[in-house]
């Protein structure tokens, strides 16, 4: 399970909950659905000198969002995104991954990239492909190209 899933269980069951999502991805999409979800924060990760703080901060009721996510934000707000893949159950792991095969990254690229095992990726690209109805890699990327 990902941040945004975890965060959706977590609030759907205890609203009052405060959570401050600390990822690698300064995604656009991932980021609005953060904000959408009600986390009080979004860091990144290579900020590590401000999570301390940001603990800090959002434990004490304020919202907390990095520099070069506050930048964004209004941007982000406005503009509609495009396909929702949580209507067809795709999970942030596996958009990711989705997102890495339109790039261009082969199964082991992706591996590394996400440190998972090669198995784990081919194991994510079936479930992808057949939450999407699709045939192979090349249409995941299509799919992806053509919903953006």
């Amino acid at each position: 399970m990902d941040g945004l899933e975890a965060s959706r269980k977590i609030l759907g069951e205890f609203p009052e909950a405060k959570i401050l999502l600390l990822t690698t991805f300064s995604d656009d999409e991932y980021i609005v659905k953060a904000l959408r979800l009600g986390t009080k924060g979004y860091l990144l990760k290579q900020n590590y000198t401000s999570i301390f703080p940001a603990l800090q901060a959002v434990y004490s009721g304020q919202t907390v969002f990095g520099t070069e996510i506050m930048s964004k934000i209004p941007e982000l707000l406005q503009s509609s995104g495009g396909f929702d893949y949580t209507s067809r159950d795709i999970t942030e792991r596996e958009l990711d991954i989705i997102r890495l095969i339109a790039n261009g990254y082969s199964n082991k690229e992706i591996a590394a990239e996400l440190f998972l095992s090669e198995g784990t990726v081919r194991n994510y690209l079936s479930s992808i492909l057949d939450k999407l109805q699709l045939r192979d890699r090349t249409q995941v990327a299509v799919f992806y190209y053509q919903h953006k």
